[in-house]
């Protein structure tokens, strides 16, 4: 009888079978190219300009963005992302190039501090559940690999 670890690992569920299977996340399509494709889609409407009007190396300012128009579009950007953003992120990237970049590694930061938050209190739940001879299993079972 092969042993299969009860414990998730990141990124998986548990079939009642024993068998993970890998979960993925909505967040995981915000790619730079698409968070950027949304700033250019966004700052294009708010302005009333066309789409390859945006010069995604150009300053907001050079299209026209003021600060009003810059909290608007912070707003809806949070609310696409799901994340809160500071009123100050068109200035503080003040081009399309700059911040879709930011925005694509804050989502990397924001997926794996949400992953490792859930990701432990879910291990921590499982660990309670496991029965003293399956926790003995386990341990034997990290031994052996961290051998290997």
């Amino acid at each position: 009888m092969v042993h299969k670890s009860k414990i998730k690992t990141p990124g998986s569920s548990i079939r009642e079978n024993g068998a993970s299977t890998e979960t993925s996340s909505f967040e995981d399509s915000f790619t730079e190219e698409v968070i950027r494709a949304q700033i250019v889609a966004r700052l294009a409407k708010e302005l009333k300009l066309e789409i390859d009007d945006i010069d995604i190396q150009a300053p907001f300012t050079s299209h026209g963005l003021d600060s009003l128009k810059a909290f608007v579009l912070t707003g809806e950007l949070a609310d696409w992302l799901g994340h809160a953003l500071p009123a100050t992120l068109f200035w503080n990237y003040p081009t399309v190039e700059a911040l879709s970049r930011h925005l694509a590694a804050k989502l990397i930061t924001w997926r794996t501090a949400s992953f490792v938050h859930h990701d432990v209190s879910t291990v921590l739940e499982e660990i309670e559940a496991l029965s003293d001879h399956e926790t003995l299993q386990e341990l034997a079972e990290i031994k052996k690999k961290s051998k290997a």
